[in-house]
């Protein structure tokens, strides 16, 4: 995946809509425990699908999509 949502995220899907490739998916369905104070999950993630194209990004108006370094992938 060339690009990840950062926490600067407002949850307002231009990223999803149009994203051709299926390659962002809400985090919502990300299922943690809210008994214990966790929160449902990341509003938006960048999955397997991700072909680099960059349309998200020419999108995201709050910069919450960041491109992955190299350095960064463990």
């Amino acid at each position: 995946m060339p690009y990840i949502i950062n926490n600067s995220c407002i949850a307002c899907g231009s990223c999803a809509v149009v994203c051709v490739h299926n390659a962002i998916d809400t985090g919502y369905n990300q299922t943690k425990d809210v008994s214990k104070g966790q929160e449902f999950g990341d509003p938006f993630i960048i999955n397997n699908n991700c072909t680099g194209c960059g349309e998200c990004l020419a999108v995201c108006w709050p910069g919450a999509i960041e491109e992955v370094r190299v350095n960064q992938i463990t």
